[in-house]
């Protein structure tokens, strides 16, 4: 019997929390108005930040090679890159962080004004300031473009 008695004194009884929400409900609205409110402004006035992965899978052939021409295939519209079809994948991470393929992007694609929007004047399509250097860009790519190889998947991940 006094076990009983315990376990009804410590009983949790859920519709006396629910009075107590009840009470307070306006509270509870208004509070919940205003947290929604203040997230909506705060998403309008952030920086929108866009994020774009490639994930390569390289094929072997039924000779044992790298079977990758298919990636080389990809760069046929930069001048100078071909693989032969017996390349491994760490010889193809090591090509995508190279500078050579960098500074190729940044000619092909006339990157700097992007890389350094804040030196160009779109206006007068010129400078503002010293124009920066293909080493510049170089750098500022490596820190936008991050190539990673993972074994276990056979995967590369640009």
């Amino acid at each position: 019997m006094n076990n009983q008695e315990e376990y009804s004194d410590e009983e949790i009884n859920l519709l006396d929390y629910w009075r107590v929400i009840w009470k307070r409900k306006i509270l509870i609205i208004i509070v919940v108005f205003f947290i929604t409110l203040l997230s909506a402004v705060i998403s309008f006035y952030r920086t929108d930040i866009y994020q774009a992965k490639a994930v390569i899978s390289p094929i072997g052939d039924e000779k044992g090679g790298g079977g990758l021409s298919l990636l080389s295939q990809q760069f046929g519209g930069l001048a100078g890159i071909s693989l032969p079809a017996s390349t491994s994948s760490k010889e193809i991470v090591n090509l995508l962080n190279s500078n050579m393929i960098r500074e190729k992007m940044i000619e092909k694609y006339n990157l700097l004004p992007v890389l350094f929007s804040k030196k160009w004047d779109k206006d007068k399509k010129g400078w503002i300031e010293k124009p920066p250097t293909m080493w510049n860009g170089i750098r500022a790519l490596n820190s936008i473009i991050k190539v990673t190889n993972n074994i276990k998947e056979n995967t590369i991940s640009v």
